[in-house]
């Protein structure tokens, strides 16, 4: 899958300067572009619809808006590496922001 959202799209669209959240930031781009693949958004299109790229944007800012309650956790060995969420968690924020805006370009499987 091509990224939908580069990390610098990320931080300049939620406004971080600096590279302490970089980890963090980068587990929910990854999980905003895994939700839209997995509702069956044409995620490898070329060119991506502009939707995607918003529902990206929109979907990282929910999941930093609500980041403590993703159960976040770094790892413990030298605070740095792997990040675990709570998918459950993060896919209920990630449906009430983005589904909407993506209903005109879901691919519909029947």
């Amino acid at each position: 899958m091509v990224a939908i959202l580069t990390l610098a799209e990320a931080k300049a669209h939620l406004k971080i300067a600096g590279n302490d959240e970089d980890g963090t930031l980068t587990l929910l781009v990854d999980a905003a572009e895994d939700y839209l693949g997995r509702i069956g958004c044409p995620v490898d299109a070329d060119p991506l619809p502009p939707a995607l790229k918003a529902a990206a944007l929109l979907g990282v800012q929910a999941l930093w808006a609500t980041r403590s309650d993703l159960a976040l956790k770094k790892d413990s060995v030298a605070g740095i590496g792997t990040f675990e969420m709570d998918q459950v968690a993060a896919d209920k924020i990630l449906t009430t922001t983005i589904d909407r805006l993506v209903a005109s370009v879901r691919e519909v499987s029947v």
